[in-house]
């Protein structure tokens, strides 16, 4: 059975409404309600993250930070939360894909803004607005590395999703694959990193966190 982001309030309520229905032989009921347990247990699984840290050996390197698709790639972006020529990645989460998040890197959470409003489809065709001046509607974190310099990451709910879960805070600190959320359902994630690194993924890839790279710093 696949770990869950369900916490153990949630199990054992389903597990003792089952047990309780079949003892009063509510069969149908009973199917049902283990039906719905499934499709939750399904849907809010948590992945075996593999990493090899080989891949740090040389260069320092950024992983993906979701189990999803890259969308697109822009360079010289403006953030006003994040700063002025970065480059930006989207992702989209499938609802169908493990919906954790993980640290691209090993860093320090420096700034964390929950925000909450309008919400953005995952499969639009439109780029995402400029943000160099109005930050979209979503929580921002921004991940200070050991060299100092900042990456960050925006999350961006989907009408058919659920807002992000967070188990960090300003301060807190993580290895590169870290589970640090995750995104209920999927949505999209905005990945933004300074101008200095490469961009080794292209558009349309497949990604999964601690396997596959992202960028890493120029040499």
């Amino acid at each position: 059975m696949h770990r869950t982001y369900l916490n153990k309030k949630v199990h054992l309520t389903f597990i003792l409404l089952v047990v309780l229905l079949a003892f009063f032989s509510m069969k149908k009921i009973a199917l049902m309600t283990l039906l719905i347990y499934g499709f939750l247990s399904y849907f809010f699984r948590k992945s075996d993250i593999a990493y090899y840290r080989e891949i740090e050996s040389s260069r320092e390197v950024v992983t993906s930070p979701v189990h999803g698709r890259v969308v697109s790639i822009k360079k010289g972006v403006n953030h006003k939360e994040f700063g002025e020529n970065l480059q930006e990645i989207r992702f989209l989460i499938p609802i169908s894909e493990e919906s954790g998040l993980y640290f691209p890197r090993a860093s320090e959470v420096s700034n964390f803004i929950l925000k909450r409003g309008t919400s953005f489809y995952r499969y639009s065709k439109k780029e995402t607005p400029s943000q160099a001046n109005v930050v979209l509607d979503g929580p921002t974190l921004t991940l200070r590395n050991k060299d100092q310099s900042s990456i960050g990451l925006q999350f961006l709910e989907c009408p058919f999703g659920l807002y992000p879960r967070f188990f960090v805070l300003p301060g807190d600190r993580g290895q590169a694959k870290a589970n640090f959320g995750h995104f209920p359902l999927g949505g999209t994630v905005l990945l933004y990193l300074p101008s200095n690194y490469e961009i080794l993924v292209s558009e349309n890839a497949i990604v999964s966190p601690g396997e596959r790279l992202i960028a890493s710093v120029k040499n």
